[in-house]
């Protein structure tokens, strides 16, 4: 399919960091009765142990090695049952890589009829795969797992198959998602009420509807009652949440691996399957390090000449947090500093996804230099490191500072503690903690003190530090973000796995926890418009505490979704009207997305096929609007071959 017009597009990058690297392991043979098997469902145009299938089977693979639970995999199109093997047919993609250029071109709407056939096909397959294990291993419990179109295969499949064989379903960027508390320009999922119980992570809390529509139920009625059907949405997804980054309009839909969200949603779903097993979970479960695959940890070192007679030391210490983390599934990165009156600016040594050898030869080729008055840029240097890496969504996250001097308040560029406890919260948060000597101590405390973190000092504290990191609680908010008028009900509640944890608030964001032992759900109405950061503090019963923080506005001013206003179409012209808060328009044919333009006259190329055309406004921000759909009659679509794809 051809349309002529200004389309907005820039080619885009993706740049992936590995998580963890581990051989993927099955268990057992295929002719042994498993007590469940994983069957998961690739998005368009994957070969066979693609990056999602691969991070899918790791995550569970980890989580699994602490139970006596016996499981195979496996990937849907590997086999013929029924007569259909699903093939994850490849759509056009090329035109929503990037979107903000302005060309003329022709696009191709790729395999619109192959599309559809190629879910069936899975649905198809997946239930025969249930069936022919079902029929010799009867107590053999499955559980769906699918990407993009993949997602779409395992929704379907999971209606058709009996529920008592089925543990849990689990969708990663579904395009059919439906979410009805996000629907209405003043949700009640943008004040935390109404949520869900299958939406585990989507923090756009006005994602309502998939891009080709809705699936409701969504999911069967036995298997939603008892909690057995999860969805992830990243927060900027364009085929499942409400607001897509113009810039990369894809990115968001390819962040799921590299965000950790399988390894994380592998906690939910091994949870679900035990409760058919309860005698299956090892007491070795119980490590608080278990969670620790979810830590993302910055190591901030002080490179000055004052550092030469303990540098060594430092290194082996920053070599033993590093090791610690990445041996328990964290990640680590690498930052030095000195005085911006050296002058020398942060520099970033290593991104998360580094190796421990990669971090040790790092530190090895660390010198030190400058300086000459006491303080140094370290809260300049904090805040370069905490704008400058890729922190997953929901990961426990550290920054941990190695230094002798304290700190310039404003440092020598004018960063300040303020804006550094600032960007801090807007991460969700970077709790801050710092290795000193005892004397230095003192003049990290309202650093520390302001992003919940603490100091460690080297004489008296040290072996405390990394044990801390690693086994303080792994906690979150049900959103990123909240929003409302003045006088309604806020509903902030905590997401966590660990149990007889204190939970202490603050709710009016000045930085103080007001609400102390409050419960994982507090409620609360704001008298007048204004905006901050809502935070909520967790403490163990051995004193350990983590933090997670979102942002909330109460505004009377919500920004209203644009609006296809008129559609219509002449021939192979299609014209439409939008409201003036319009930015761009998603075009869509069948069920492929075809590309993103700031015209409001399309033409068709004809064939003899008939289709039906869907546009979704845009705003500014990438907000989208309720779509509109023009059926085209016959000989007005022109379907070209298929290219590769990513749906």
């Amino acid at each position: 399919m051809t349309i002529n017009g200004k389309l907005l597009y820039v080619a885009g990058t993706i740049v992936c960091a590995s998580i963890l690297n581990p051989v993927i392991n099955p268990t057992a043979t295929a002719s042994a009765c498993k007590d469940v098997e994983f069957i998961f469902a690739r998005g368009s145009g994957s070969g066979f142990n693609g990056r999602n299938e691969t991070a899918w089977q790791n995550g569970l693979t980890e989580q699994l090695k602490n139970t006596a639970l016996t499981y195979d995999f496996y990937e849907l199109g590997s086999r013929s049952y029924n007569g259909a093997q699903y093939p994850a047919a490849s759509i056009g993609f090329e035109n929503l890589k990037n979107a903000l250029t302005l060309f003329s071109a022709a696009f191709d709407a790729a395999g619109i009829g192959t599309f559809n056939r190629s879910v069936e096909e899975g649905v198809v397959e997946a239930i025969g795969r249930v069936e022919a294990i079902s029929s010799s291993c009867p107590y053999t419990k499955f559980v769906l797992g699918g990407y993009s179109q993949g997602a779409l295969v395992v929704d379907r499949a999971a209606k058709k198959i009996d529920p008592e064989k089925i543990a849990y379903v689990a969708t990663f960027g579904d395009p059919n998602l439906y979410l009805p508390e996000g629907y209405g320009i003043n949700p009640p999922a943008c004040r935390g009420e109404n949520l869900s119980n299958y939406r585990i992570f989507a923090p756009d809390c006005r994602a309502y509807a998939g891009l080709i529509g809705t699936n409701k139920p969504y999911g069967p009625e036995s298997l939603l009652k008892h909690k057995r059907v999860g969805l992830w949405c990243t927060k900027k997804d364009i085929f499942c949440s409400d607001t897509i980054n113009l810039a990369d309009p894809i990115g968001d839909h390819l962040a799921y691996r590299d965000n950790g969200l399988y390894y994380s949603a592998a906690k939910t779903i091994v949870k679900k399957v035990l409760e058919f097993y309860p005698t299956k979970q090892a007491a070795a479960v119980a490590s608080a390090k278990k969670s620790a695959a979810r830590r993302d940890t910055a190591i901030l070192i002080d490179t000055t000449g004052s550092m030469s007679g303990v540098i060594d030391w430092y290194r082996s210490e920053a070599l033993r947090l590093a090791s610690e983390t990445l041996s328990a599934g964290g990640r680590v990165a690498l930052f030095e500093y000195r005085d911006l009156d050296d002058p020398y600016k942060t520099r970033k040594i290593l991104d998360f996804g580094c190796s421990y050898d990669d971090f040790k030869t790092a530190l090895d080729n660390l010198t030190v230099d400058g300086g000459g008055d006491e303080p140094e840029s370290a809260l300049s240097g904090a805040l370069y490191a905490m704008d400058n890496l890729a922190w997953r969504p929901g990961a426990t996250k550290s920054l941990i500072i190695l230094t002798d001097a304290s700190y310039h308040n404003p440092d020598r560029d004018g960063t300040t503690l303020e804006a550094v406890t600032k960007r801090s919260l807007e991460i969700d948060p970077v709790n801050i903690y710092a290795i000193v000597p005892d004397v230095t101590a003192p003049a990290y405390a309202d650093l520390v003190a302001a992003t919940n973190g603490r100091v460690f000092t080297m004489e008296n504290e040290l072996s405390l530090s990394t044990d801390y990191l690693l086994a303080r609680p792994e906690i979150n908010l049900a959103l990123e973000e909240y929003q409302g008028r003045p006088g309604e009900n806020f509903t902030f509640s905590v997401e966590t796995d660990e149990e007889d944890l204190a939970y202490d608030w603050d709710l009016d964001f000045d930085g103080t926890f007001e609400t102390m032992n409050a419960g994982k759900t507090v409620t609360k109405a704001y008298a007048a418009e204004t905006s901050g950061f809502v935070q909520v503090r967790a403490t163990n019963e051995g004193g350990l505490s983590s933090t997670a923080s979102a942002k909330v506005t109460i505004t009377n001013n919500a920004e209203p979704a644009p609006e296809i206003l008129s559609l219509s179409h002449s021939g192979n012209v299609v014209n439409f009207t939008t409201s003036a808060n319009t930015y761009a328009t998603l075009v869509v044919a069948g069920d492929v997305p075809l590309g993103i333009t700031n015209d409001h006259t399309i033409n068709i190329n004809a064939d003899e096929n008939e289709t039906e055309i869907l546009l979704i406004p845009l705003t500014r921000s990438g907000l989208k609007g309720a779509g509109k759909s023009i059926a085209l009659p016959a000989a007005s679509i022109d379907l070209k071959a298929p290219k590769a794809g990513l749906l």
